[in-house]
């Protein structure tokens, strides 16, 4: 519906935050808990200043298996506060303005099945 959303916070040792936003232009902050049974592996290579993780979100804990052509409105964001100023803000779409906030749902991006 472009309005409400499911969230997950990963960071690099590979714990999960999950929430379900129902209404991300209410009052800032509200989401509720998700239980998204997710399986969260992550690994960090220092040497190259890197990490990655994959997720793995059960469909049953996405409204069941989408069928071809099903269109879900998504977006993959990243974030590294540095240190002071050092902000590092990437978005699969751009969501985002000035204040930083990645809760647009209205302006993520389409997944097509």
């Amino acid at each position: 519906d472009r309005h409400s959303y499911n969230q997950m916070i990963v960071n690099s040792r590979g714990a999960y935050w999950a929430a379900y936003f129902p209404d991300p232009l209410g009052p800032k902050f509200n989401g509720k808990p998700w239980d998204s049974q997710a399986i969260v592996k992550s690994s960090v290579n220092k040497s190259a200043g890197q990490w990655s993780c994959e997720i793995l979100i059960p469909f049953d804990r996405l409204g069941g298996v989408p069928a071809k052509g099903t269109r879900w409105t998504v977006n993959f964001c990243r974030n590294f506060r540095g240190q002071g100023a050092d902000w590092q803000l990437q978005s699969w779409f751009n969501v985002y303005d000035k204040s930083r906030d990645f809760h647009r749902p209205n302006k993520f991006g389409m997944f097509e099945w």
